[in-house]
């Protein structure tokens, strides 16, 4: 007799981008508007376990942010550079010394070490890669380093309406001297009772992240129980109608300067810090003047002409379910000039990644919007009607062309200013 067998296929993680990316088929299943409050575990980010007497002394050496008690007491975001300063882990540090929960984890083993102890989140496709990069720089430093599994600890992203209005606005000169903004400063120090949240330090009212063990789910805690769950899915929507790059999808190891990828706005770098890695080519950058490219939250719309509802310009962003024209270019397609007769030596920006009709881009300032970054810049490209788009080759030898509107956010203009051009000493 013929037993019939099912197979189940393995658990394996796909990103938005992949998940989304159109084949063969005509039929798109996108994903729902996130809700206005939620709370979504993030699948695609692990941890890294960092404990011993020379832990904060061994960050401080490798990290762009500032791994001092004057730091906030809860965590901070950050980065891991190589020598010529390009980002090669976009990161968030969280102290965890104080917490029950992690010395009934760690076991007494540790006891009388709890200053001296962190998790490091990173993403999941690069935490044995940043494992490797620490225990490189471990040498006699006495640290223990430990990749923790998935079924020891989760990551959660949660957020809810209306918070991003009583949000406080960062103080751009706070922020331009030292890199943090100054609600981390006012975080209050837990206690030993405490779970381990954290309000995500990049854009004021973005939401909260926890560091859960795996077996307790977040609405178990009164701030959280009247959320409902939802998928990383509204938390990536989120992030890219806030325009916020993370992990190695959006950002490729050891490619971009930390600038372009908004980390100093996001309080990611601290420019009063001691000596680390990479940072006399960031401290470079930032002194040296501006930068002329950074990630922006973009729009896609039809060309002129198609048949689909809205074939002109978006005079804001708004992330739309339906969409059906194209989705996901491939990665680093270049965004050009709809102007045939304009040609310039630079291309305006290119595609990083999206979810339907909204998604990241590095885009020329001067060039896709009317930022203006200096006082003699007569020479920039941007003019009112402007309009770019992008054009590729899908999988079928199909032409495809879109076009797409970048914007700038609100949390970016504290931080802009005009500056006067560099003078040169007689």
């Amino acid at each position: 007799m013929r037993v019939s067998r099912t197979i189940r296929r393995p658990d394996v993680f796909i990103c938005a981008r992949c998940k989304y990316r159109r084949t063969y088929s005509t039929a798109v299943n996108l994903p729902p508007a996130p809700p206005a409050s939620g709370i979504a575990q993030l699948s695609d980010r692990r941890l890294i376990s960092l404990s011993g007497i020379d832990a904060g002394k061994f960050l401080q050496g490798l990290t762009s942010n500032n791994v001092t008690a004057a730091n906030p007491p809860r965590g901070w975001y950050s980065g891991f550079f190589t020598a010529d300063g390009k980002v090669l882990y976009d990161t968030f540090v969280y102290r965890v010394g104080w917490s029950k929960k992690w010395k009934e984890w760690l076991g007494a083993n540790n006891a009388g070490q709890e200053e001296y102890a962190y998790f490091i989140e990173v993403d999941a496709k690069e935490v044995a890669g940043l494992s490797k990069h620490l225990k490189r720089y471990k040498l006699r430093s006495k640290i223990d380093i430990r990749v923790i599994e998935n079924d020891e600890w989760a990551i959660w992203a949660a957020w809810r309406k209306n918070v991003k209005e009583q949000a406080p606005i960062v103080d751009a000169a706070a922020a331009a001297s030292t890199g943090t903004s100054p609600e981390l400063e006012q975080q209050l120090a837990p206690s030993p009772q405490d779970d381990i949240i954290l309000p995500d330090p990049r854009v004021p009212g973005f939401g909260d992240r926890l560091v859960l063990p795996a077996d307790m789910s977040p609405k178990s805690l009164a701030p959280f129980e009247e959320l409902d769950q939802t998928t990383i899915d509204s938390y990536t929507i989120r992030r890219y109608l806030t325009g916020i790059p993370e992990g190695q999808s959006e950002i490729p190891p050891a490619t971009t300067l930390p600038l372009k990828l908004n980390m100093d706005y996001m309080s990611g770098i601290h420019f009063r810090k001691g000596c680390y890695v990479g940072q006399e080519k960031t401290h470079m950058t930032k002194f040296k003047g501006v930068s002329a490219e950074r990630v922006l939250p973009v729009q896609l719309y039809p060309e002129p002409g198609s048949p689909e509802k809205q074939a002109s310009p978006p005079n804001f962003q708004s992330y739309d379910p339906s969409w059906d024209n194209v989705i996901n270019p491939p990665v680093n397609t270049v965004i050009k000039r709809t102007d045939a007769d304009v040609k310039s030596r630079n291309s305006p920006g290119r595609w990083i990644a999206g979810i339907g009709n909204i998604g990241l881009a590095m885009c020329r300032l001067e060039m896709m919007t009317d930022v203006k970054l200096t006082v003699d810049s007569i020479s920039t490209m941007w003019k009112p009607g402007t309009e770019f788009g992008m054009k590729w080759i899908e999988n079928g030898g199909q032409e495809k062309t879109v076009r797409v509107k970048a914007f700038v956010p609100e949390w970016h203009k504290p931080h802009m200013g005009i500056r006067e051009p560099p003078r040169r000493v007689q």
